[in-house]
C-alpha cells in the first residue's frame, strides 16, 4: 500500500485513502498502542479508502495498512503502508480579498503547523474540482484565463500528509 493519506472531515471524522492495489481482495487497518507498543486490528476496508468517525478515542495513534489477497481460504497479507500519525487539522476560512481585471484574490486564515494549502477551482466543464496551486502562503492571485469568475476553496495540509477538510466555498469574480 502506498500514498496513505489522512482527511479530517466534518464532525471530527478523518478519512483515510490510499492507491489501489489492483489484486486486492481488501486492506487491514491497524493501529498502534501507545501503551503496549503492539499493532491492533481497527478495521477491513473493502475499498482503498476508510472513515475514522470518532478518532479523537485514537489520541496521537499511529496508523498503517495492508491490503490482503484470499486464496483458497487462505489470506496472504501484503507490505505495511508508511506509517501515519492520526491529527485533527483546523480548516482554514477562505476570504475573496481583492479583484482586478482578469485576477482574483484570496486569502485564508493561516493555520498552525501547517506546511502547505492547496487551493482549488470549480471546474463546471468537469463538475470537479482542480488544484489550482499548492503554496505555503496564505494567499494567491488568480491570473489564468479563466479568473473572470470561480468558485474556490483551500485544504490546510501537514507534511505528513494529513489534510484538512475544505474551507468554506467562496465565490470570487474579476
Amino acid at each position: 500500500v502506498t500514498n496513505l493519506v489522512s482527511e479530517a472531515l466534518p464532525e471530527e471524522a478523518i478519512q483515510l485513502s490510499w492507491d489501489n492495489v489492483e489484486i486486492a481482495h481488501g486492506y487491514n487497518i491497524e493501529i498502534l498502542n501507545n501503551t503496549t507498543k503492539s499493532w491492533q486490528f481497527l478495521a477491513i476496508a473493502t475499498e482503498n479508502s476508510y472513515i475514522i468517525s470518532n478518532p479523537a478515542q485514537l489520541p496521537g495513534y499511529h496508523i498503517r495498512v495492508s491490503a490482503f489477497v484470499r486464496n483458497n481460504g487462505i489470506s496472504l497479507i501484503g507490505n505495511a503502508s508508511d506509517i501515519m500519525m492520526l491529527e485533527i487539522i483546523q480548516k482554514p476560512d477562505l476570504f475573496f480579498t481583492d479583484n482586478s481585471r482578469n485576477s482574483v484574490t484570496l486569502s485564508w486564515t493561516p493555520i498552525t503547523d501547517a506546511t502547505s494549502y492547496v487551493l482549488e477551482k470549480y471546474n463546471f466543464n468537469s463538475n470537479k474540482w482542480n488544484v489550482l496551486k499548492e503554496t505555503a502562503d496564505a494567499q494567491y492571485i488568480d491570473k489564468s484565463d479563466n479568473a473572470v469568475s470561480g468558485i474556490y476553496r483551500v485544504y490546510a495540509k501537514k507534511a505528513s500528509g494529513s489534510r484538512s477538510s475544505a474551507s468554506n466555498e467562496v465565490t470570487a469574480y474579476s
